[in-house]
């Protein structure tokens, strides 16, 4: 598998189709599915990003850790080089392993990078309240809030966020740059606050579509588990299937 860093989009029509719906103001769900296609090729080829699947197979490994009797151990034992016991310290030991096993690479790869905020946002947005209301948070309170994170429905919602935090951010990335050519009077968008409504708009749209993955990872997660095939090669396969249904289901609301 190769690796690749995110380039310009070519002019395809696909990518002219998506201009025109902002040009024309379009519903945020048609110029969602405009951009998908338009970044079809290159979002159907993330599963086959190194560089992307390690960072799963990491996020993975650490989910992993907090089904232990002893996740610190567990953590360290895996490769994870926990600090104090903030979460914040938690977080960094996932970064740095993540990092650690793309840094082999040829190239980097933007998709990694991509994926291990998302994952970082995802954690903290889910564990952070919790840790908040709580006085004097010891590392057991943070522990225990990252166990019950990383488990059953909330890791269902964990995995949610990640998915959608990743692909909104990897579909944004694609539309930067034309966005900014049409905020202004007379423009598809009439000023900044119009770009940031749409934003949020294009943001709940990812969110419906990746729905789609909701209960299949969990599921398989556990299963892959219980069977100890949390490896790299059956991660990737996992990213596959996961990457298909996400896919499928823009396809569906572009229909």
């Amino acid at each position: 598998m190769g690796n690749w860093r995110l380039g310009r989009l070519a002019k395809t029509h696909r990518w002219k189709q998506v201009i025109e719906l902002l040009e024309n103001a379009a519903d945020v769900s048609d110029l969602a599915n405009a951009t998908y296609h338009a970044a079809e090729n290159s979002l159907a080829a993330v599963p086959n990003d190194e560089g992307f699947t390690r960072t799963l197979t990491t996020i993975f490994q650490f989910v992993d850790a907090f089904h232990a009797k002893n996740p610190d151990a567990d953590l360290r034992r895996q490769g994870f080089e926990i600090g104090e016991g903030s979460v914040f310290d938690y977080i960094a030991a996932f970064r740095q392993k993540a990092q650690r096993e793309v840094a082999d690479l040829r190239s980097r790869s933007d998709v990694a990078e991509i994926a291990q905020d998302a994952f970082t946002s995802a954690v903290f947005g889910s564990t952070s309240p919790a840790l908040l209301s709580l006085f004097g948070t010891t590392k057991t309170d943070v522990r225990q809030a990252l166990t019950n994170d990383l488990r059953g429905k909330r890791f269902e919602r964990v995995m949610h966020e990640f998915f959608v935090g990743f692909t909104n951010r990897y579909l944004s990335y694609h539309l930067s740059r034309e966005l900014s050519n049409h905020v202004g009077i007379g423009k598809g968008m009439a000023n900044v606050d119009a770009h940031s409504e749409f934003a949020k708009a294009f943001e709940l749209h990812v969110r419906q579509t990746v729905r789609i993955t909701d209960d299949f990872v969990p599921g398989w997660f556990g299963k892959a588990r219980w069977e100890k095939r949390l490896t790299h090669e059956e991660v990737a396969k996992f990213s596959h299937i996961a990457f298909k249904k996400i896919s499928g289901e823009f396809g569906r609301g572009a229909q």
